[in-house]
């Protein structure tokens, strides 16, 4: 057992003095020794964050009594894109990238105060750590060290902001999209995955499936490739690509304009493989989406891909242990029960599936509504699935807990639409894969109106974006908890770290998206009502005691 170190020594007085969150051992864990602390089986940082869905299961679980009043403490990166929540290090150092272009600087280092750290070099070209970086959430290690990629290398740095190392990815099929870019070629992972023997490593857009040492890049296994893309041959893009970026979605500087189809593509998730993959705390096994290998049906699939080890200096190889045919899409990102005997994925048709994770074989499936929304995991195993107008908490044998609706939060706060107006609401909208904590579902939504696409599509038209809780049994909302408002759409995480503090990342999709259109539908707007306008970087809530005075966010 360790002593405590200052941080957590200041934790421990906060905690008594009733002003911060408290924070308790994840349960379900496996044990280092007879008597040791909880530990994971992968070697991930001890820490409430230190991946893209918080732990190696992706369930975006933080066993944290959160308090019911904050303040803004501090912001960061403004005028850019952050698309993904940071990761949090065992000193407490905040990691976060942004998706910026060249002669810029993509990762970014700051103390638990905002104060910078450091940042990555600015990048000129392939050899730079470059855009395709800032998709994705730094991950890090119980010793401190990180692991991202960019476009074609992975890339570790120590807490302290030096290189580590830096290792080729291979390069994407012969007449694949996007391989003219000043960061070419283009084949990054989507996020760095932490397995248990010791390696990084991860599954790139167009379905490598790379491993390799942490301690120097060496590789530790051939290159495999996951089995829905093998069929890709000299076609730029997979079929079904879906529809083109929006004209001015992250212009203005908020991201690399030559990434912008590359990260729209992934939000569409028809790539082979567009979302975060999972590690088994206990067998290992790497939980991952994609195609299937029927391309000509569009359908995807859950793979589990079991690492095998090599020996007498032989390098290691990857098997195929499951796989579990969906519908289309390559799904979203999949989560891992606190058991560990299930996998929960959905679909590009919103279908949740509760699928074995030992056999494949699917418990039950659940048409939502979810639109490919990455379900989230509560330490009693209850499933919640949150994105657009649905918001759902399902129970683990498959029956729905209660469906959210908060549009009353809207009519409250926004005034009515003019008589005969285009516009529909006021309304809310779910545009953030949500946190459980033991206080509740911890969530953002976009506040506005609703205009009309055509004859059954509508899109929001923020004029708020806030942070909620919701009652875990019910959806409610928690009117204890004082409500966040955030500068710009999330599109991403709201991230709590041991202490209670909340990190909003704001990846400005629909803001920027709409800033050209605003003028057109100022004059369907209330009085005095007007959209969001775009904004980016990131905001960070710390605690207020009852007896502060809460700063206005």
């Amino acid at each position: 057992m360790v002593g405590l170190n200052d941080a957590q020594v200041g934790l421990l007085l906060c905690v008594l003095s009733s002003g911060c969150a408290t924070f308790k051992h994840e349960p379900g864990l496996a044990k280092c020794g007879p008597d040791a602390e909880p530990c994971l089986a992968a070697p991930y940082a001890e820490t409430a964050w230190s991946t893209a869905h918080a732990t190696s299961r992706n369930d975006d679980y933080v066993p944290v009594e959160l308090p019911r009043r904050y303040a803004l403490s501090w912001t960061a990166l403004e005028g850019f894109s952050t698309l993904m929540s940071p990761s949090i290090g065992p000193e407490g150092h905040v990691y976060i990238t942004t998706p910026s272009g060249p002669g810029t600087s993509t990762l970014h280092a700051f103390d638990a105060d905002g104060r910078k750290l450091w940042e990555s070099d600015a990048w000129q070209g392939p050899e730079g750590l470059d855009s395709c970086s800032g998709f994705q959430t730094p991950v890090v290690d119980r010793q401190g060290d990180i692991y991202l990629s960019d476009c074609n290398q992975i890339w570790s740095f120590s807490s302290a902001g030096k290189v580590r190392w830096v290792v080729d990815l291979p390069r994407p099929p012969e007449g694949a999209a996007w391989q003219n870019a000043r960061a070419a070629p283009v084949n990054p992972l989507v996020t760095a995955i932490l397995t248990r023997d010791g390696a990084v490593g991860g599954m790139s857009i167009w379905g490598d499936i790379v491993l390799v040492s942490r301690t120097d890049g060496s590789r530790v296994s051939a290159v495999a490739k996951m089995p829905g893309s093998v069929a890709i041959g000299d076609n730029e893009l997979p079929k079904g690509l879906g529809i083109e970026p929006p004209p001015g979605v992250w212009q203005g500087g908020f991201m690399d304009p030559e990434m912008i189809p590359v990260v729209w593509y992934l939000f569409e998730g028809v790539l082979p493989s567009a979302n975060t993959p999972a590690v088994h705390s206990e067998t290992g096994r790497i939980f991952a989406t994609g195609l299937s290998r029927a391309l000509d049906d569009d359908r995807g699939a859950l793979y589990g891909f079991d690492f095998v080890p090599g020996s007498k200096g032989r390098l290691g190889h990857v098997e195929v242990g499951l796989e579990f045919v969906m519908g289309p899409g390559s799904g979203s990102s999949p989560a891992i029960s606190p058991n560990g005997s299930t996998v929960y994925v959905s679909d590009g048709e919103g279908v949740l599936y509760a699928v074995d994770s030992a056999t494949g074989h699917a418990n039950w499936s659940l048409r939502t509504g979810g639109q490919q929304a990455s379900p989230s995991i509560g330490a009693n195993g209850m499933i919640y699935l949150l994105g657009g107008k649905a918001g759902f908490a399902i129970h683990p044998d498959g029956t729905k807990a209660w469906a959210a609706n908060l549009d009353a939060l809207a009519e409250a706060r926004l005034p009515p639409l003019h008589p005969g107006s285009l516009l529909f609401g006021p309304s809310t909208f779910h545009n953030a894969v949500p946190t459980i904590t033991d206080s509740g579902v911890l969530t953002s939504i976009t506040v506005g109106y609703l205009a009309a696409l055509g004859a059954q599509s509508v899109i929001p038209l923020p004029v708020a974006q806030l942070v909620v809780l919701l009652d875990p049994k019910t959806g409610a909302l928690i009117e204890s908890f004082s409500p966040l408002r955030l500068r710009d759409t999330v599109e991403g995480f709201v991230a709590t770290a041991r202490d209670g503090a909340i990190y909003a990342n704001q990846g400005a999709l629909v803001s920027t998206t709409l800033q050209a259109l605003a003028p057109h539908f100022a004059p369907l707007l209330p009085d005095g009502v007007a959209l969001m306008a775009p904004v980016g970087g990131l905001q960070v809530f710390q605690p207020v005691r009852p007896d502060d005075v809460q700063l206005d966010p």
